[in-house]
């Protein structure tokens, strides 16, 4: 328990490979260790190491629990398409599995807003110029002639 403790607070600290390394030795004194397991699929996840962590997952449950954890680990470093996929590989994999579904309708609704508000200000750019009569570098060009009730902006 010791090596998994050690492994598990590096892992709090953000010292994957260190985590990694204490995670493994504990897996070495008892290779069915379940903790030291998930902890080390989780390492392995913040590594960028997805197919590594989803093998560490298996060992401790189903194929549809590995991608679920691997699908959490992802939401956490923010990489909410992957985590979507795993997602998708859960609920084909086990299509009632309710925690799931919920993550996986959660991430949608928030994909969904992230992306009208980047639509929105692609739609409508903002009009400072227009309310402060400042010049924008696109207007601005040695071409156009000058006018002098305007103010330039430098």
């Amino acid at each position: 328990h010791l090596y998994n403790n050690l492994g598990f607070s590096l892992l709090l600290e953000g010292k994957y490979t260190l985590a990694e390394a204490a995670l493994r030795r504990a897996l070495e004194l008892n290779p069915k260790f379940r903790r030291a397991q998930m902890n080390c699929g989780i390492v392995l996840a913040k590594l960028g190491r997805d197919d590594e962590a989803l093998a560490e997952f298996a060992k401790v449950g189903s194929d549809a629990d590995a991608n679920f954890n691997l699908a959490m680990v992802q939401i956490d470093k923010r990489m909410y398409e992957k985590a979507r996929e795993s997602l998708r590989r859960t609920l084909a994999l086990r299509p009632k599995m309710k925690v799931a579904q919920i993550q996986f309708d959660r991430l949608n609704a928030r994909l969904q807003v992230a992306q009208t508000v980047l639509a929105a200000e692609v739609v409508e750019p903002t009009h400072e110029a227009e309310l402060t009569g400042a010049v924008t570098p696109d207007e601005a060009s040695p071409s156009q002639p000058s006018d002098p009730d305007r103010k330039s902006v430098v």
